[in-house]
Parts: C-alpha cells; structure tokens; sequence
C-alpha cells in the first residue's frame, strides 16, 4: 500500500500540513522538523500523489511540446532546451510528434482544452491545413 502524507505525518510526529510545507517549500521549516520529515518519508518510501496534487491546485505540472518529426536535428536541439527551462520551472515535458497532421494537431488542441496539461507547444507546418485556426479557443494559464 502506498505511504500518504498523513503517514509521513504519524511518523514524524507532526501535522500533515508541515509535511506539505516541507514537500513545497512554501513555508520555512526548521532545519529539524524538516530532517524528520524527510527520514519519515525515506521510511515509508513515500512518493508524493501528482494526480491529488494536481486536483487540489488545478494544475498537472505537464506541458506538452508537439513537433512535425522527432528525427529532425531542429526537433532534439529544441527539446533540449524546452526540457531544461521546464525541469527549471519544476514542469515535466511530455513530447508528442504531429507526423504534419491536423488531425493530430486538433487532438493534442482539445487535451489542452480538457486541461490534461497546463500548456501546449506546437509547431505546424502546414499554415493552411493546420488545426490551429483564429477563432479556436485555448485556455490561459496565468
């Protein structure tokens, strides 16, 4: 079974919330409590839930980056920097290659729309058949 928060809690002998704090660092922690934390979750092997993490701030830490064709030497030099200014910024990449197809294209469009990521990179070749088109509603992210 896997360890929760409120075990690592138990463990350590301090609220939930502090081991909150001490998984993202939003409040300062003393140096102690946090070392009990950090041995309670060693412990329990603890790996934190992103799929509760994300329910609860609306967020999935994932952006989606989709190229016409991985094989490119244009596609692996911008991934490389793309995945580096995500890792940070604390996001996880997710690459995805459109083979040039808007249909494709439309698909990865509505999973931003569905917000089962928090942005999209997409690069179309084709500027008349593509599924980004004016009108096509995206979300923002602030």
């Amino acid at each position: 079974m896997r360890a929760t928060v409120r075990d690592v809690a138990a463990r350590a002998g301090v609220s939930p919330k502090t081991v909150s704090n001490v998984l993202n660092g939003t409040f300062r922690v003393t140096p102690e409590t946090r070392a009990k934390v950090e041995e309670a979750m060693a412990a329990l092997d603890y790996v934190p839930n992103l799929s509760a993490r994300g329910l609860r701030n609306g967020r999935t830490g994932m952006i989606a980056v989709a190229l016409p064709d991985l094989r490119m030497a244009y596609a692996a030099e911008m991934l490389h920097h793309l995945v580096e200014a995500a890792a940070e910024r604390n996001l996880h990449v997710q690459i995805e290659e459109t083979g040039a197809s808007s249909e494709r294209e439309a698909e990865l469009m509505s999973r931003a729309r569905a917000q089962l990521v928090d942005g999209l990179i997409l690069n179309p070749v084709m500027l008349e058949t593509t599924a980004v088109q004016r009108g096509v509603a995206l979300p923002r992210w602030s």
